[in-house]
C-alpha cells in the first residue's frame, strides 16, 4: 500500500489477489492492510529495544512507528508509577525528545523521516507535559483519573 501523500510504501505481509466483485475484494484489501500493520507493529516493538530510537524510527512506516512510540511511552509512565519515581520517567522522555530534536537538525534527512520525526517530537512534547502535570498534581497511582 502507498500513503496518500506518496511518501511511504508498505509491503503487504501476505499476497492478495483482486478477483471477483469489487465490494468483496476491497474488504479483502482492508483486511490485509490491517493484518500487515498489526504484524509490522509487532516487529517494530521488538526492533525498538534493538536499535537506538533515532535509528529505529527510520525502520518502519509512520503509522506503526507512532503507535509503538505511544505504547512504549505508556509502559514507561506505568513503570514510573510502579517504581514510585515519575521524575526518572520524565527525564527519559526529555532525553528522547532532545535526541529527536538534534536528529531533525540534520539537513540531509529524508523528507518522510523528517515528517515522522516531527510527529514524534509533537507527541513527545505532549508526553513530557503530561508527566510534568502528573508530578505537579502528586499523582502516584496509574489508576488515578488524572492519568
Amino acid at each position: 500500500m502507498k500513503s496518500c501523500v506518496g511518501l511511504e510504501y508498505v509491503e503487504f505481509t501476505e499476497p492478495l489477489k483482486l478477483i471477483g466483485k469489487v465490494e468483496v475484494y476491497l474488504q479483502d484489501v482492508i483486511d490485509v492492510m490491517r493484518s500487515s500493520l498489526r504484524k509490522i507493529s509487532g516487529k517494530s516493538m521488538e526492533k525498538y529495544s534493538q536499535h537506538p530510537r533515532t535509528e529505529w524510527l527510520t525502520l518502519d512506516c509512520s503509522q506503526c512507528t507512532l503507535l509503538v512510540n505511544l505504547t512504549i511511552y505508556t509502559a514507561q509512565v506505568e513503570r514510573g508509577f510502579s517504581d514510585g519515581n515519575l521524575k526518572v520517567t520524565s527525564a527519559e522522555v526529555i532525553n528522547g525528545l532532545t535526541d529527536l530534536i538534534k536528529t531533525v537538525q540534520n539537513a540531509s534527512m529524508a523528507k518522510d523521516v523528517r515528517m515522522k520525526s516531527m510527529c514524534l517530537i509533537t507527541m513527545d512534547a505532549h508526553s513530557r507535559d503530561i508527566i510534568q502535570n502528573l508530578i505537579d498534581a502528586n499523582v502516584t497511582d496509574f489508576n488515578d483519573f488524572n492519568w
